[in-house]
């Protein structure tokens, strides 16, 4: 059985496993989904950002909640006007924080997304996570695709730490894991829709992992 204690912010938690004293750091984050249909993914911070909003009031209002705002990779959403965004804000983000999202339901065949390029052009790290989407065969994903940063963060400040970490790459870090193959992007993309169809509301989920 898994138990919880506070740290000492408001942003993260560990969960302690009695039985073999297994450890894990829960920290916040959440994805947002603005007005164009771009996700928006603020990482290790609270941010009270509602969905709908903007595409530039979104990465703003993340920035000024203290979170890392990521721009994560998804099939289709980068094309075309959702695209021009993406590289707009890339090209123009001068001091302000950005990240890129890799995850491992990119096809592993599929070739390096353009704006990746332009992301390591313009020293804009690609952070990877394993994105479990809701799917029944995806329940054990979770944590199977990330990064690796090394040493311990702060036990009592955990998210900060990892904000300040994040903010101070000027490369994009070590991948561990695999992305998911062709036949399994295709699966993955068919029962998606056939979901859709099914539901008057589709869910997303989005996740970064990284392992110190």
């Amino acid at each position: 059985m898994w138990s919880f204690e506070r740290t000492g912010e408001t942003e993260s938690l560990v969960a302690r496993r009695d039985r073999n004293g297994e450890r894990l750091l829960v920290i916040a984050g959440r994805q947002i989904v603005t007005r164009e249909g771009i996700e928006v993914l603020a990482l290790a911070g609270d941010a009270g950002v509602l969905d709908g909003m903007p595409f530039g009031e979104t990465l703003q209002r993340v920035r000024m909640s203290g979170a890392l705002p990521v721009l994560p990779w998804g099939f289709g959403k980068w094309w075309g006007g959702r695209g021009r965004l993406v590289a707009g804000a890339l090209a123009r983000r001068g001091p302000d924080l950005l990240f890129l999202g890799d995850n491992a339901g990119r096809p592993e065949l599929g070739g390096e997304p353009p704006l990746f390029r332009q992301a390591r052009d313009c020293g804009v790290p690609v952070l990877p996570g394993s994105d479990p989407l809701p799917l029944s065969w995806h329940a054990g994903r979770a944590g199977s695709y990330g990064f690796v940063l090394e040493g311990e963060l702060d036990a009592e400040h955990p998210a900060w730490d990892l904000r300040r970490r994040l903010r101070e790459l000027r490369e994009s870090p070590r991948v561990f894991g695999r992305r998911v193959t062709l036949p399994g992007f295709l699966r993955d993309q068919a029962a998606l829709r056939a979901r859709r169809r099914r539901t008057v509301t589709p869910v997303a989920e989005a996740s970064a992992e990284v392992v110190l």
